[in-house]
C-alpha cells in the first residue's frame, strides 16, 4: 500500500455514515481512501477510472467502494481495513449507469433504463428491480442500511411517489409512499427512516416530511424558501431532526436556525458529504470536519500533512533536513520524521538547522530597530530534544550562513558580515573577526581546514553601465585571520559576466555554468572545464544543487532527470528520472542525494542513481489548524501519479 497526499485540490468526496472512513478524488483524477479520520492513519493511494460520483460504506473486513465514471460505467473496490485491494469489478456501460450507492453487503446500482441493479462486492448480480410501465426510478436515498427509491411518472422528472426497497439475499420491491406535493430528485432519508428531507420540484423551498405509518399519508413537518443553491450540497440528514439542504442552510424538524448555515464557509467547487453529526467537506488536498447542532456549526478541525515536500534541504551528521516556514523534519534514510521542531515565529525572519537537534531562528530587526543604519537580527537557539529555547542576543547584519564543522554562523550586511562561534552547549555567541563586504552580498561559509585557509566567499550582483565596464555576479574569497584581528578583507575578487556560480564544494572549489559547460575555480584561477548539455542546469539560485563532501560527484539537473556527474573525468556516472527537479541536497556521508522535485522528495544512491525512498508529506494529524503547505495541481511523486 502506498501512502501519500493529493496532488491536486479534491473535487470528489464521499463519506462512511459514521464519518470514520472517506474515499476522495481530486483534480487530478488521483484517489485515496482514508482509512480514518482521527488523524491516526494516513489516506492510501486507490487507482480506478476517473469518476464522476464515489460511494464508501464499512463493512466487517474492510470496505466497499464504488466509482461512476463519466461515460456511464464504475467500478466496485472491495478493500481490506488498511485499504490493500482486495477484488476489483467492472460494470457494464450500456444501459448506462446514472447512481451508485454503497452498503455494508454490496453496492445499489442504478441505471437509465429505470432499472436498480443489486450487486455483491465482487460485481456480481444478486437482484434487480424495474419501475412499472407508467413510473421513472429518479432517485435512491439510504440510510442504515434501509433504501427508498423516488419515483417519478413519465410525463415529468418531479418525484411523486417514494416506495422502499428490500435489499436483504434478493432485491425486491416494498410498500408505496404517496408524497403531498412532488419533489426534486434530490432527497435525503432520516437516520432513523421515519423523516425525508428534500426540495420542491420548482427547487425554491426546502422541505422536510414525517412517513406516517400507513394507512395514514406523509406530512409536511417543515419548509422554507432556499437562498442561492449551492451546487456541490445536495440534501442529507445530520440526525433525527436536522438536515443541510442545498444552499448550504440547516433545515429543523421544528424551531428555527441561522439561515447561513455552512454557506459561509463553501463556494461552488467545495466537496460536502454529511455524515451522523456533522459535515466532512474537501479542503484542499486534505479534509475539514465540522459538528452540526441544534445550536448551529462546531469548530473545524483539519485532516491532513502538517507539511509537504516543497521547502529547503540541508544536510546534518545523520540526517537530511527540510524546512519550510520554520518547521523542520530531520529525515532518515527512506526519508521518514525521525523528529522534528516547529521553529516558526510570527515576526520576519527565518529558521536555520545547525546540526542533528539545534535550529537557529534568525528574527529580522529594522534599522530603526537597531538605532543604526542597517537591520539586525535577534537570534534563538531552538533544542529540538529539550524543546528549549536560548537567546543568543541582537547582532548587525540579515543575510544568515552557518558552517556546521567551526559552528560560526555570518550575518551579512551592507558593508560587513558579522561572524560568530555559536556554542550548542552552553550555549553561546562568541564574535570573531568580520567580513569586508560589498551590498547585497550573500555568503557561503568553509571549514578552513578543509578549504585551504578558505573561510568563506561573498556573492552578490554587481551593475556598471559605464563604458569598458561589466556586470554580473562578483565572488571575493576570504582566507581565516587570527583572533583580534579587526577586519578581514578579500584576497581575491572576480566578476563573473559571461558565467553564473552555481555552487561550491567543502575545498572552496567554485563552480560556474559557462554555457555548455561547467568551470571551476580555485580563488579566481580557472583551472578546468566540464562539458555539459546545453539543457543542464543548476537550479535558480546559488548552492540549488551541490558536490558531496568528497569533492568528486557534481549533480546538475534538467526538467526531467538529475544528473551526476564525476568530478575528475566530467563523464556522466548516471541521469535519474526526476520530474521537475529544484534542487539537490548530499547527505554527510555521501552516499545518499536528495533531490526535491515538483511532486515530493526523493532519496538515489550516490553509487547507481537508483532511488531509496520517496516523501511527499510530514506531520499528517488531526487539527485546529489549518494546513499552510499543499502540493496542488503536481503529479505526487510518492503515489506514482
Amino acid at each position: 500500500m502506498t501512502r501519500a497526499p493529493h496532488g491536486g485540490a479534491i473535487t470528489l468526496l464521499a463519506v462512511t455514515e459514521a464519518g470514520d472512513a472517506a474515499i476522495s478524488a481530486d483534480a487530478r483524477h488521483g484517489l485515496r481512501l482514508w482509512p480514518s479520520l482521527d488523524g491516526t492513519r494516513e489516506p492510501v493511494v486507490v487507482r480506478g477510472a476517473p469518476a464522476r460520483q464515489l460511494a464508501i460504506a464499512r463493512h466487517a473486513a474492510g470496505f466497499v467502494v464504488a466509482l461512476l465514471d463519466r461515460a456511464g460505467g464504475g467500478e466496485i473496490l472491495d478493500l481490506d481495513p488498511g485499504g490493500g485491494l482486495r477484488t476489483r469489478a467492472s460494470l457494464p456501460v450500456e444501459p448506462a449507469l446514472v447512481q451508485l450507492v454503497a452498503l455494508a453487503t454490496g453496492v445499489l446500482a442504478r441505471r437509465s433504463d429505470h432499472a436498480v441493479l443489486w450487486l455483491d462486492v465482487a460485481g456480481r448480480v444478486r437482484g434487480t428491480v424495474t419501475a412499472e410501465p407508467s413510473q421513472q426510478i429518479v432517485t435512491l436515498a439510504t440510510r442504515r442500511g434501509a433504501v427508498l427509491a423516488g419515483l417519478a411518472d413519465r410525463s415529468g422528472p418531479a418525484v411523486t411517489r417514494l416506495r422502499w426497497l428490500d435489499a436483504g439475499a434478493k432485491l425486491s420491491w416494498g410498500k408505496a409512499v404517496a408524497l403531498p406535493m412532488p419533489l426534486d430528485a434530490a432527497i435525503a432519508l432520516a437516520p432513523d427512516g421515519r423523516r425525508i428531507a428534500g426540495i420542491s420540484s420548482r427547487r425554491d423551498r426546502a422541505v422536510m416530511l414525517d412517513l406516517a405509518p400507513a394507512p395514514k399519508a406523509p406530512k409536511i413537518i417543515k419548509q422554507r424558501a432556499l437562498t442561492a443553491s449551492l451546487l456541490r450540497v445536495g440534501v442529507a440528514f445530520v440526525d433525527d431532526d436536522l438536515a443541510i439542504v442545498p444552499d448550504g442552510s440547516i433545515l429543523p424538524a421544528s424551531g428555527d436556525m441561522p439561515p447561513d448555515g455552512l454557506a459561509r464557509h463553501l463556494d461552488a467547487t467545495t466537496p460536502v458529504a454529511v455524515i451522523d453529526g456533522g459535515v466532512v467537506l474537501g479542503n484542499e488536498a486534505g479534509l475539514e470536519r465540522r459538528a452540526v447542532t441544534a445550536t448551529g456549526l462546531g469548530d473545524a478541525y483539519y485532516l491532513g500533512y502538517r507539511d509537504h515536500a516543497v521547502g529547503y534541504l540541508t544536510a546534518t551528521a545523520s540526517y537530511i533536513t527540510h524546512e519550510y516556514d520554520g518547521r523542520v523534519y530531520w529525515l532518515d534514510r527512506d526519508l521518514t520524521a525521525a523528529h522534528a521542531i516547529d521553529g516558526s515565529f510570527a515576526d520576519n525572519g527565518e529558521v536555520h538547522v545547525l546540526d542533528d537537534q539545534h535550529v537557529l531562528q534568525r528574527i529580522h530587526l529594522f534599522p530603526r530597530d537597531m538605532r543604526g543604519p542597517g537591520p539586525g537580527s535577534r537570534l534563538v537557539l531552538k533544542d529540538a530534544a529539550t524543546r528549549r529555547a536560548h537567546p543568543l542576543g541582537t547582532w548587525p547584519g540579515s543575510d544568515a550562513a552557518y558552517e556546521p564543522s567551526t559552528q560560526v554562523l555570518a550575518l551579512v550586511g551592507d558593508k560587513t558580515a558579522v561572524r560568530l562561534r555559536i556554542d550548542l552547549d552552553t550555549p553561546g555567541a562568541t564574535p570573531l573577526p568580520p567580513l569586508v563586504t560589498r551590498p547585497l552580498s550573500r555568503a557561503v561559509l568553509f571549514d578552513p581546514a578543509a578549504a585551504k585557509g578558505l573561510c568563506a566567499i561573498t556573492i552578490g550582483p554587481e551593475v556598471d553601465d559605464r563604458p569598458g565596464k561589466g556586470s554580473g555576479m562578483r565572488i571575493e574569497w576570504f582566507v581565516e585571520e587570527p583572533p583580534g584581528t579587526q577586519q578581514i578583507r578579500p584576497v581575491q575578487s572576480k566578476l563573473f559576466s559571461a558565467g553564473w556560480p552555481i555552487t561550491a564544494d567543502r575545498a572552496g572549489r567554485l563552480y560556474v555554468h559557462e554555457g555548455t559547460a561547467i568551470a571551476i575555480y580555485e580563488r579566481g584561477t580557472r583551472k578546468r572545464a566540464i562539458p555539459i548539455e546545453l539543457s543542464w542546469r543548476g537550479g535558480t539560485s546559488f548552492n540549488d544543487v551541490g558536490v558531496d563532501p568528497a569533492g568528486t560527484v557534481l549533480t546538475l539537473i534538467d526538467p526531467a532527470n538529475v544528473i551526476a556527474i564525476d568530478v575528475a573525468t566530467g563523464a556522466v556516472r548516471w541521469r535519474a528520472p526526476a520530474w521537475r527537479p529544484q534542487r539537490t541536497r548530499f547527505s554527510s556521508d555521501g552516499k545518499i542525494v536528495a533531490a526535491l522535485l515538483e511532486g515530493g522528495l526523493l532519496a538515489l544512491d550516490v553509487a547507481t542513481g537508483k532511488p531509496i525512498a520517496t516523501a511527499c508529506g510530514w506531520g499528517f494529524t488531526l487539527t485546529r489548524d489549518r494546513p499552510r503547505t499543499n502540493m496542488l495541481g503536481t503529479p505526487v511523486l510518492c503515489a506514482g501519479e
